[in-house]
């Protein structure tokens, strides 16, 4: 998983950097409101702020976040 910023225009996110995916892959946009930074409190912002793209990269969490996500799909086969 990596995480890309990028800018929303006309319906369309446009990334910032280039990313190598393959024509069709899924991906998750999630949007940075200010609903959702007026519940933080400025210490809390200010942790967010500090730690923020801390474990980029690392291959350790890369492998962790897989085997998340292979046991969520596992999980999810099994409920239906």
């Amino acid at each position: 998983m990596k995480k890309v910023k990028g800018i929303y225009e006309d319906n369309v996110v446009k990334l910032l950097e280039e990313v190598h995916a393959e024509d069709g892959a899924e991906v998750e946009v999630l949007f940075a409101d200010e609903e959702t930074s007026e519940f933080l409190t400025q210490e809390q912002r200010a942790i967010l702020e500090r730690t923020k793209g801390m474990w980029a990269d690392d291959p350790k969490i890369e492998e962790a976040f897989k085997i998340l996500e292979e046991g969520w799909r596992e999980w999810q086969l099994e409920e239906f």
